[in-house]
């Protein structure tokens, strides 16, 4: 359904069965790709307790091959591979005055990430802008292949005196799919500029997880004073980012 609005919106039908722009056919079908994405925080489930963590953002990258097949037509197909950092989680804590000996500073960081590979299968809707000026915007499938397991981090501090030192925090999270492929759901428009030595490609992307990338729980207790915190945590795998290749032209 979406390939057929798009079409009708960018193509005619004639350009569905001739090749729409024959000069991209100069150029190699495999490209090259770097791309750069800021993943959705981790979310907390029902937190109990006075420490309510605040989890952050995190950045990403990837980089990797493209090949775009037909890109002579105005409806093209991009696969590849990538490989690319996931985050686990990224979260701080701020123990109170009362509940440490020694009152830390600054909060303290945890932070876990990972690479992974991915594999994108993408239909690409082209339409001509000016001389050099492409418009495009693909959709479909991102594969993460991701391996089922976990990570976790545990935290002690000195709470009543310098002899009394204790777990005080800890996070894990785990990806419990078990199966290593992680489907997401794709969207990304932009343009392309060709050039004389090369084709460029630049594009915003929007990713949609279909499957939860990891669920855990973290655990503050131990305290001078505080009662225990805990909560249930999610993390989905969406992000926005930017994804830049480029297309070397045929010798």
């Amino acid at each position: 359904m979406l390939a057929v609005l798009l079409s009708s919106l960018f193509s005619t039908s004639q350009d569905l069965l001739e090749p729409a722009y024959p000069e991209f056919g100069e150029y190699k079908k495999w490209g090259y790709h770097l791309g750069f994405m800021t993943y959705d925080a981790t979310k907390n489930v029902n937190p109990t307790g006075p420490y309510v963590l605040d989890h952050e953002a995190q950045n990403g990258f990837s980089v990797g091959f493209t090949k775009l097949l037909r890109a002579e037509y105005a409806i093209s197909y991009k696969i590849g591979i990538y490989y690319q950092s996931t985050p686990v989680y990224k979260t701080t804590l701020l123990l109170r005055n009362e509940d440490a000996f020694f009152q830390p500073q600054r909060r303290d960081l945890y932070r876990v990430s990972r690479f992974n590979f991915h594999i994108p299968l993408l239909v690409q809707f082209k339409k001509q802008l000016d001389t050099n000026l492409y418009f495009n915007i693909e959709s479909g499938l991102m594969l993460a292949l991701i391996q089922p397991g976990s990570a976790d981090t545990t935290s002690a501090n000195f709470v009543t005196s310098l002899e009394d030192k204790r777990v005080v925090f800890g996070i894990r999270a785990e990806n419990i799919t078990q199966s290593w492929i992680l489907p997401n759901l794709i969207i990304s428009p932009g343009i392309y500029y060709m050039t004389e030595p090369a084709l460029y490609q630049l594009n915003f992307i929007y990713q949609n997880s279909l499957i939860r990338y990891y669920e855990g729980q973290y655990v503050v207790d131990n305290l001078a004073v505080s009662e225990r915190s805990e909560s249930d945590t999610t993390l989905s795998g969406d992000y926005i980012g930017i994804s830049f290749n480029i297309h070397l032209r045929k010798k």
